[in-house]
């Protein structure tokens, strides 16, 4: 989600590149424009890193967590269960259930 707001200012960044090659400028004007825009493009890259690295690893962390909390309620519902659902299900299938 916030990897995504980086988008917008790479937009305004390639206009700029854009107005950046004025044929009135002189080579000086358009190296340091160059050399302004190349940190521009190197931050917002740097934070679009960051923030797709936090997102991925939240998304990782959550769905771990949500993982063991389902495989320990469907455990604990195994171990509830009546004997006879047991006889009547094959001993191999269950672990694979989990």
């Amino acid at each position: 989600m916030l990897s995504g707001a980086t988008a917008p200012f790479v937009a305004v960044i390639m206009g700029n590149i854009i107005e950046l090659f004025d044929p009135t400028a002189t080579s000086d004007e358009v190296s340091e424009g160059i050399k302004r825009l190349l940190t521009n493009m190197s931050i917002i890259s740097g934070v679009l890193w960051l923030t797709a690295y936090c997102q991925y690893a939240f998304l990782q962390h959550m769905s771990e967590k949500l993982s063991f909390a389902l495989r320990s309620k469907y455990l604990d519902s195994l171990m509830r269960q009546e004997t006879a659902y047991f006889e009547k299900q094959k001993v191999e299938s269950i672990p694979s259930q989990i």
